[in-house]
């Protein structure tokens, strides 16, 4: 592909990839033929401020791992969230809490608070990754 090209990819979708990565993606792109032009700039790529904002939102039910295609991780991350629920809802109707249930409460709770705030964290860098490896996919 022609630099100018290339260059406005770049500068178009750099916040789309790791940092660490952009040299890499202008040297191989530059190798390319311009006949993957049209692929790439017809990929979708996923949005790490979206990823972000859908994980502060939707995270706890696993959403933004179903955005990146981490089916088995969002289902973990939901039925964690539903054995929460559930949890508390036979704390709440019962007259007599039994004491696994509280514990089994606290450790559900724990459990979704800290998942849910890792991958608040860690949302937007795999979500560069996962658009870096689309792109190489493409380009090989």
């Amino acid at each position: 592909m022609n630099q100018q090209n290339v260059d406005m990819f770049i500068l178009s979708k750099s916040n789309y990839f790791p940092d660490s990565s952009i040299m890499n993606i202008r040297e191989r792109l530059l190798s390319c033929d311009d006949s993957f032009l049209n692929r790439i700039l017809s990929t979708k790529f996923k949005s790490p401020t979206f990823g972000f904002l859908f994980s502060i939102g939707l995270g706890v039910y696993g959403a933004d791992r179903f955005y990146i295609g981490h089916l088995v991780i969002g289902i973990l991350k939901l039925m964690l969230t539903i054995v929460f629920l559930v949890s508390y809802i036979i704390i709440e109707i019962s007259e007599d809490p039994n004491m696994i249930f509280f514990v089994f409460f606290i450790l559900t709770v724990i459990g979704v608070i800290v998942w849910y705030i890792l991958d608040i964290f860690n949302i937007s860098k795999e979500i560069k990754e996962y658009n870096y490896n689309l792109l190489l996919t493409i380009l090989n």
